[in-house]
């Protein structure tokens, strides 16, 4: 049996195996580790809400990539994920959101992500306190913030190896685009939108009806990895959930075409 996939948050967490069918199999042990290793980089939750907070207040008003709310939304529920484990064999919290849960195992590449744009841009006032996450003694925020990017890139491409892809994907390589252009590489932050292009056409973002259509009980497999599971279409929760998702679909794929054209 491949190793099961486990949670490590920040410094403020133990770890927890989470059991779900939906879980990444690794092929070895060496994947898991080094899975772990990428989740160690995540500060302690009140510097990452920070974070998060300067990002939306900093960042995301200039494109609009990430909906706050939904962004907050998956972030509890990743953090629960691990805190909750050991109590919810399935790995799963009552009551969450199924699209949320499709898109959590890509959500911490996302997150480290979002955290290094925040600290490129981060304003003068929290330099302090942000300073605290800094692992070398000669370390600045410039270092920090390249750090996280690259690594955010290097768990995108290990998690990529699971043959899964979703939207946080998309919007992870869009964002390392964004971070290589704010730093002045322009070329390299062109290969970064064309991999953002490549794995939206992958899950069907430039259709006119996408990839989420109804089928059977529900909601058919979508992306490379069909790890979508049946969430009832037929309800109107459920439809109005599809068109939510759609839409951000939609509003990260117009981003995207902006961006090669103009760009």
């Amino acid at each position: 049996m491949p190793p099961m996939l486990q949670l490590d948050i920040g410094r403020e967490s133990q770890l927890h195996p989470v059991y779900s069918d939906r879980t990444f199999n690794f092929s070895n042990s060496s994947d898991l580790n080094t899975y772990n290793n990428f989740i160690r980089l995540i500060p302690a939750r009140p510097v990452t809400k920070l974070l998060v907070q300067v990002f939306f207040t900093e960042v995301n008003f200039l494109y609009g990539t990430l909906h706050q709310s939904t962004f907050n939304r998956m972030m509890d529920e990743w953090w629960n994920t691990a805190a909750t484990a050991d109590t919810q064999p399935s790995g799963r919290s009552g009551g969450s959101d199924p699209y949320i849960s499709n898109d959590i195992y890509f959500f911490p590449s996302l997150l480290l992500q979002v955290l290094s744009l925040a600290i490129q841009l981060l304003p003068r006032e929290h330099h302090e306190f942000v300073s605290q996450v800094k692992l070398g003694m000669c370390e600045t925020l410039q270092d920090l913030s390249g750090r996280l990017s690259n690594a955010s890139c290097e768990l995108a491409v290990l998690l990529g190896g699971t043959c899964t892809s979703s939207l946080n994907r998309v919007v992870q390589a869009f964002l390392r685009g964004v971070w290589l252009k704010n730093e002045g590489r322009v070329h390299e932050a062109w290969h970064s939108l064309g991999t953002a292009i490549r794995s939206a056409q992958e899950q069907g973002f430039h259709l006119e009806n996408g990839t989420r259509e109804a089928g059977g009980s529900g909601m058919f497999s979508r992306g490379l990895g069909g790890a979508v599971r049946s969430i009832g279409v037929g309800t109107l929760g459920g439809q109005i959930r599809t068109m939510w998702y759609r839409e951000m679909e939609k509003k990260v794929w117009v981003n995207l075409y902006i961006w090669d054209r103009y760009v």
